[in-house]
C-alpha cells in the first residue's frame, strides 16, 4: 500500500535520487480517496489500489494522514465536504485541506452526478512531475493507483497500453500538485505533446475520461 520495497533497501522519498546504499529507489505518489459518511460522521477511505475501504472517525482520518505522510507527488480525491455545522466533522475537514495544502498534496473533488460507490471503483492513473514544470516529461512518472508504472515516455506509454488493455467503462487521470504562481493552468500535463496516444486509446477501448479539477 505504501509502495514497492527493494528487499536490500528502504523506500525513503518520494523523490528519485540515482543510487542509494547500492541499490535504485523508485518514485512514490500515493491516490487517497476520501468520502464523508453524512449518516454516521465517520469517513471511508481507500489508500492506492486496496481492494477494500476503511470507514474510519475524525481522529482516525487524521491519524492515517499523518502516519502516510503525504507530500508533494501524492494525491487526494474527496466526494463530499461537510453541509452541516457538526463541530467535529467540520473540524476534521477543516484539519484535512489544511494538512494538504501545507504539505502541497493535490486536492481534487469528484463531484457531479458521480456516485461515492463510483468513486471507490473507478481506475485511478496518477503522473508527478517537478513542482517547478508539471509539462517536463521526460522528469514525469506515472503510476497505476499509486502503483509504478515508468518514467518519462516510458512510462507514459505503460499508462496508455494498460487501459488499452484494461478497457475501463471510466477512468480518471490526475496529476500531483504543481506551481499555479507561475503561470500554469490547473489542467497541465507532461504529455500534452502525446495526447494523440491516450485519446486514440480512450477511443478504441469505449472509456470514458472524468476530467476533475484541482481545489484551490
Amino acid at each position: 500500500m505504501r509502495g514497492f520495497i527493494s528487499p536490500i533497501c528502504a523506500f525513503v522519498t518520494f523523490a528519485s535520487f540515482p543510487l542509494i546504499a547500492g541499490c535504485q529507489t523508485l518514485p512514490q505518489a500515493r491516490v487517497v480517496r476520501v468520502a464523508l459518511q453524512s449518516d454516521t460522521g465517520h469517513w471511508r477511505v481507500k489508500v492506492n489500489g486496496e481492494k477494500g475501504h476503511s470507514d474510519i472517525s475524525n481522529s482516525s482520518l487524521t491519524n492515517q494522514f499523518v502516519q502516510l505522510q503525504l507530500r508533494q507527488g501524492d494525491l487526494v480525491v474527496f466526494k463530499d465536504w461537510p453541509t452541516n455545522d457538526s463541530a467535529p466533522v467540520t473540524k476534521t475537514w477543516s484539519w484535512v485541506l489544511q494538512f494538504c495544502a501545507s504539505n502541497g498534496v493535490a486536492m481534487y473533488f469528484y463531484a457531479g452526478h458521480q456516485t461515492e460507490e463510483e468513486l471507490f471503483s473507478i481506475p485511478i492513473y496518477n503522473w508527478t512531475a517537478p513542482f517547478s514544470d508539471p509539462r517536463a516529461l521526460v522528469r514525469a512518472s506515472f503510476f497505476d493507483d499509486g502503483k509504478f508504472l515508468g518514467r518519462g515516455m516510458d512510462g507514459y506509454r505503460k499508462m496508455v497500453d494498460a487501459i488499452a488493455k484494461t478497457k475501463p467503462r471510466k477512468v480518471l487521470i490526475v496529476g500531483g500538485l504543481h506551481d499555479m504562481d507561475s503561470g500554469f493552468g490547473p489542467d497541465e500535463r507532461p504529455y500534452e505533446q502525446q495526447q494523440d496516444l491516450l485519446d486514440q486509446a480512450l477511443k478504441n477501448s469505449g472509456t470514458e475520461l472524468v476530467l476533475i479539477d484541482p481545489l484551490p
